[in-house]
């Protein structure tokens, strides 16, 4: 309801001022307390649980013509998904903003996929699934929309 978020967004603002001051998180916000019907009340959680709500449905896409009879499988396999791609993007946002001083990528473009590729495989030790697979899987045009 219109009362619960002013509420919610008022307690925020006292402790974090700056969260209304771009409409963009304004927005931000509107749409995590539509799907969640809460207001994170930092920044970083904010980001966080978008991440976590885009991951989540593109897992669903992802898993979609599994049956019904493979539900708890599919649940369990989108909380691994999920996991290992937090932590894929992770990876990719400090190689971008940290190592490599930029703020786009374009994950499918030869030396820039190169160079990235480097730094992330200098940081990444998931065993269990290669930056290849995962950047199949998030990134590439076939699995993205």
């Amino acid at each position: 309801s219109g009362q619960k978020f002013r509420t919610q967004l008022e307690f925020v603002l006292e402790q974090n001022p700056e969260m209304a001051g771009s409409p963009f998180l304004l927005c931000l916000l509107i749409k995590v307390f539509k799907t969640e019907g809460t207001i994170p009340t930092s920044r970083h959680h904010l980001y966080e649980r978008l991440v976590q709500g885009l991951l989540a449905n593109h897992t669903v896409k992802l898993y979609t013509n599994i049956s019904e009879s493979a539900n708890d499988m599919m649940q369990i396999l989108m909380r691994i998904f999920c996991k290992h791609a937090t932590e894929f993007l992770q990876t990719l946002a400090l190689v971008c903003h940290l190592r490599l001083h930029q703020r786009d990528f374009q994950w499918c473009s030869g030396e820039h996929q190169t160079k990235i590729q480097e730094k992330m495989q200098e940081i990444w030790r998931n065993e269990d699934l290669s930056l290849k697979d995962m950047g199949r899987s998030l990134l590439e045009p076939s699995t993205v929309g």
